[in-house]
């Protein structure tokens, strides 16, 4: 995960080390039971993994922003993603093969408004929030997104539909630049996209081939 030096965000991968006290003896055995035989990986997997993932993000970020300047009006992607966990490090696989990340992005010029949700007692619901478009005036300057249905009225109220946001743009963001990207390096490696909502994942296969000179990881799958 992206680790913390002092009091700042290093935004780095952090290699995972699991540490048990001597009475959590039953505890690791439990989770190695249920994790199995790949609990330990060298410190080399590990790096040749971060290399390919960040490697891999800095091309598919840059094919997104040029995806979004084609087909979205005001859509900025940026490209200071924020590094956040290895699936290794929640227990979730027993290879470090797994990275999360946030993307950054917005809508140029659109002047939004945070609304709070609450419950059926007038309660805040803690993290639940709807985006309000100030002016309704604004939307005509992004008729690409308007296609889409990412702002919907409600109540005379114009708000934010993430949901046609992820599908209808971000998702169709992704599979223009996964196959750009498939085109360039059809001998190298190949991606995939897949959706659950709220995320989207991108799996990366990286072939075997005799060693070259531009020094790509070779997986040892």
């Amino acid at each position: 995960m992206a680790s913390i030096l002092g009091r700042y965000h290093s935004n780095a991968w952090k290699y995972p080390i699991d540490k048990f006290a001597p009475y959590e003896l039953t505890l690791q055995n439990f989770l190695q039971r249920q994790i199995g035989s790949s609990w330990d990986f060298s410190r080399m997997d590990w790096d040749r993994a971060c290399f390919v993932t960040d490697n891999f993000l800095r091309t598919i970020l840059k094919e997104l922003q040029n995806q979004a300047q084609r087909n979205f009006e005001g859509l900025v992607i940026r490209s200071d993603f924020i590094r956040q966990a290895s699936a290794r490090q929640g227990l979730k696989t027993g290879r470090p093969d797994e990275f999360d990340v946030l993307v950054p992005f917005e809508i140029e010029g659109l002047q939004l408004q945070e609304i709070r949700l609450t419950d059926i007692s007038d309660e805040y619901l803690p993290g639940q929030i709807r985006l309000r478009v100030e002016d309704l005036a604004q939307i005509e300057r992004y008729p690409s997104l308007r296609r889409a249905g990412v702002f919907e009225m409600n109540s005379g109220t114009c708000l934010v539909n993430t949901r046609a946001l992820q599908e209808q743009v971000f998702k169709s963001l992704i599979d223009k630049a996964v196959h750009e990207e498939n085109l360039k390096y059809l001998d190298v490696e190949k991606l995939c996209a897949m959706k659950s909502i709220p995320n989207i994942y991108i799996h990366i296969h990286v072939y075997k081939r005799k060693p070259t000179t531009d020094n790509r990881p070779q997986d040892s799958r």
